[in-house]
């Protein structure tokens, strides 16, 4: 008689894929990943934001010392500058400024006066501009005859 063959029995095997703490585990990885991402996105707007408002601070400075030597030389000869702030609209929409001025000696020993300039978008301060050193660019109010002939 030949032997019976007995089957044998392989224990089962443990069906592939991830247990529930490794899953777990990967989430919360991909969740501190994406919250650090998230957070340079919004440093990234911010340094967009102040790069748009630097650009446009460039475009209007000539602007603004152009308007600083022009409200110097219109104040009357020998008077102090105005002791309130001068505002004005600018060429770039939506922005303007206020001008204020402090005595300051000049160099070569005439009246100098230093400016800064609030630029304002909409009514709202973004920054402060200057210093914008000035001085009269005329002695007189009278105008200059343009043939070089004596004042009469």
């Amino acid at each position: 008689m030949s032997a019976a063959r007995v089957p044998v029995v392989r224990p089962a095997r443990p069906e592939g894929g991830f247990s529930f703490i490794e899953v777990i585990i990967a989430l919360s990885i991909l969740l501190v990943g994406s919250v650090g991402i998230l957070t340079l996105f919004a440093i990234g707007v911010d340094h967009q934001i102040q790069r748009r408002i630097s650009a446009r601070v460039e475009m209007v400075r000539p602007e603004i010392e152009t308007l600083v030597q022009q409200t110097v030389d219109g104040w009357p000869v020998g008077q102090p500058p105005p002791s309130r702030t001068v505002e004005a609209p600018l060429s770039v929409r939506g922005f303007s400024v206020r001008l204020r001025f402090e005595p300051n000696e000049a160099r070569f020993g005439g009246p100098g006066y230093i400016a800064w300039a609030d630029l304002l978008r909409d009514g709202n301060r973004l920054r402060t501009i200057g210093p914008f050193p000035a001085v009269r660019a005329t002695t007189s109010a009278r105008p200059v005859e343009p043939t070089g002939a004596a004042p009469r």
